[in-house]
């Protein structure tokens, strides 16, 4: 799961992770310290049904999944038993919380990323790579711009104070665009933090007894594809930095 924190970077650059995400992450415990509610940087990952690892059922995983686990994962009392058990024991060690937290903070970054995106778009500034990145998101800047910019705008452009953006979707009258950028927002953080899909490994590790005779390595096989085979097909400097971010915080790691 350390190496999952770097991924942030490794997708979005460090600047990105740290303003539009860290920096509301502290701001959102601070003002639940002093009122006692948090601020819109948990409502981004709640409005796109993600950072739900902790509730205990297979369909949490299906609605992370989408279109790469159009199923859920269950079948037969051992297997079920077992995944139970797996989920308790992550609630108790604190790892599905942990992972919780990196989807908050990826949703964050996203959803910032996004509507700089739209703005460099209307001011004819984007660039040929970050248009690929809203059509890996599912967006199309020529559709979609002017509208989620006139909803950002009408509920007062809000912003962290760093240059960073606030959408705050769940609040758009324009129920489409709302809809859309909650999708754009759980397809940015489904690229950004690695869940095995279907299309990823053998269906045969879709078996947790299975899974457990291979040793999991349904993280490795998702990995490869989303991370290192793109990264040898069209090489990028920062993607060349997250990765030995990546490998440096994952070596600090005994596998004991």
């Amino acid at each position: 799961m350390v190496t999952d924190l770097m991924a942030i970077p490794f997708k979005h650059g460090m600047w990105p992770t740290v303003r539009d995400g860290l920096l509301p992450m502290l701001k959102n415990i601070r003002t639940l310290i002093k009122e006692g509610k948090g601020e819109n940087y948990i409502q981004n990952a709640t409005h796109a049904n993600l950072a739900l690892n902790h509730v205990l059922t297979g369909y949490a995983d299906r609605n992370w999944g989408g279109s790469a686990q159009p199923y859920t994962p269950i079948s037969g009392s051992l297997v079920n038993g077992m995944e139970k058990i797996a989920h308790i024991s992550g609630n108790i060690a604190g790892t599905n919380q942990v992972e919780n937290f990196f989807q908050e903070i990826t949703a964050s970054v996203v959803q910032s990323k996004i509507m700089r995106y739209m703005m460099d778009f209307k001011a004819g500034k984007l660039k040929p790579r970050d248009k690929e990145k809203l059509l890996v998101y599912g967006l199309q800047p020529e559709e979609w711009a002017d509208k989620f910019i006139a909803q950002w705008k009408s509920r007062g452009s809000d912003g962290n104070g760093f240059g960073g953006y606030q959408s705050r979707f769940w609040e758009w009258e324009d129920k489409e665009a709302a809809n859309k950028m909650s999708e754009s927002v759980m397809r940015g953080t489904r690229d950004t933090i690695i869940r095995r899909g279907m299309f990823d490994a053998p269906f045969a590790f879709d078996d947790p007894i299975t899974g457990t005779m291979f040793m999991f390595k349904g993280w490795v096989m998702a990995s490869m594809t989303r991370y290192l085979t793109p990264l040898m097909q069209r090489p990028d400097a920062e993607k060349l930095i997250g990765t030995m971010l990546m490998l440096s915080m994952g070596s600090m790691v005994t596998p004991l």
